[in-house]
């Protein structure tokens, strides 16, 4: 709310016209907008859940408009047979940098790594998840679907590691990166929020 103030305040004073910049909080803010008849189009980034919902939306319209909506992204990483056999820890670290980059909530986080069976890219991406820092989700609702996406995982067969240390107390928002120990062919990989791959 804060960032939106100033924001606001300082195209104010650069003599932006009223009304160039909005800040709409929340999921039913964002529907309000959707059903708004001055709205003719939507643009949206972010989770399949809440860009479904505004299509849905969109759509119910008595004049239905489009929504152009990025969403539910999981970007593949893949590393070659070439690569794996060149700097694995330098592959290593970029990797794990991205997808914990800001803790998870960018649209471009890499969310599954295609590797050479035997390249032991798996086994240094989870050594290197140990030195991993806790850090802030931006929302409740981020940190909730960020526990919610890791108890599907665990109740499809994942087998998770979480360092000690990380266990902070989720009221807080505050969380490490989880370590993935055991995929099972049950485990299907979609976008979420938060510091891990999908």
């Amino acid at each position: 709310m804060r960032l939106g103030q100033v924001v606001a305040a300082s195209l104010a004073e650069s003599g932006a016209p009223a009304g160039a910049f909005g800040l709409v909080v929340g999921f039913d803010a964002g529907l309000a907008l959707v059903d708004a008849p001055e709205v003719r189009a939507v643009a949206f980034t972010g989770s399949q859940a809440a860009g479904m919902a505004l299509v849905q939306r969109a759509n119910k319209r008595t004049q239905p408009i489009p929504v152009f909506a990025e969403m539910g992204t999981v970007n593949p990483v893949v590393l070659t047979p070439a690569a794996a056999r060149g700097d694995l820890a330098a592959f290593t670290e970029a990797f794990v940098g991205s997808f914990t980059l800001g803790q998870g909530q960018f649209c471009t986080k890499p969310g599954l790594l295609l590797a050479p069976r035997d390249s032991g890219a798996a086994d240094a991406v989870v050594a290197a998840l140990t030195s991993a820092t806790p850090g802030w989700l931006l929302t409740e609702g981020m940190a909730t679907s960020y526990e919610a996406g890791l108890r599907s995982l665990v109740a499809a067969g994942m087998a998770t590691s979480m360092p000690r240390r990380s266990r902070i107390h989720a009221a807080a928002r505050s969380f490490a990166p989880l370590r993935m120990t055991k995929r099972t062919p049950r485990c299907h990989p979609e976008r979420s929020e938060g510091p891990r791959p999908a």
